[in-house]
């Protein structure tokens, strides 16, 4: 009994942590991410509140067979899940091929004009460094002079915006309504999709990737007009 409060303990201050502590600062799904830990105790929930809901309905029907109703709607319920897991599954396969797609351009650029050692500001820094060995930062969600103080404390060289990933300060940017004078122009810039290639495109779509350079040196040639 000894273990089994311990856990509850244990999953009521992560579940309060996440809510009330990460998701505050992190506005891109930090409590959703973390909650991953919780579906394997939300399943189980599942299946105990689809027989607690199938009781409460035998005790006022007297037609109903509970175990038998049980069993049945719980297989419905597995099921249900199941179908959506695999569109689920289709469709997250599908929109990591395109975001893999946009970055080939930008990850064939930096491995041209970068250095190995330079550091990249990108929405997923876990990926430019899975799939070109670049070390970086994320962009934050903030104004631009937050962007700048980032980008100076870390000292990076190099920045990365994809559409899928706007942010706050950067989204201008983007679309090349502003251009930081510690900024390039784009040097790679991947149009959006087609129209009838996305089904979820906007009027407006933003670019689907561009890269910039970092030049926060008054001299630095890679930022000369």
């Amino acid at each position: 009994r000894s273990s089994l409060v311990g856990s509850e303990m244990c999953i009521r201050d992560s579940f309060l942590f996440t809510a009330l502590v990460s998701a505050v600062h992190v506005p891109f799904g930090t409590f959703i991410h973390s909650a991953v830990a919780l579906l394997p105790h939300a399943y189980l929930l599942v299946m105990v509140g689809v027989a607690a809901a199938v009781g409460w309905i035998a005790a006022r029907r007297s037609d109903w067979d509970a175990p038998r109703a049980s069993r049945n709607i719980g297989f419905m319920v597995v099921g249900v899940v199941v179908a959506v897991t695999v569109l689920a599954t289709l469709a997250t396969v599908d929109a990591w091929r395109r975001e893999r797609e946009a970055r080939h351009e930008v990850l064939a650029a930096l491995a041209e004009v970068a250095d190995p050692a330079d550091v990249v500001m990108s929405p997923d820094a876990g990926a430019y460094h899975y799939h070109g060995d670049w070390s970086g930062i994320v962009t934050p969600d903030d104004p631009l002079p937050v962007v700048e103080e980032a980008l100076r404390l870390y000292g990076v060289r190099w920045l990365v915006l994809e559409g899928d990933h706007p942010t706050v300060g950067l989204r201008p940017v983007l679309r090349g309504e502003v251009q930081p004078d510690w900024l390039s122009g784009p040097l790679v810039m991947v149009p959006p999709l087609p129209p009838e290639d996305d089904e979820e495109a906007e009027s407006d779509p933003l670019p689907r990737a561009a890269l910039y350079a970092v030049c926060l040196e008054a001299d630095d040639p890679r930022c000369a007009s």
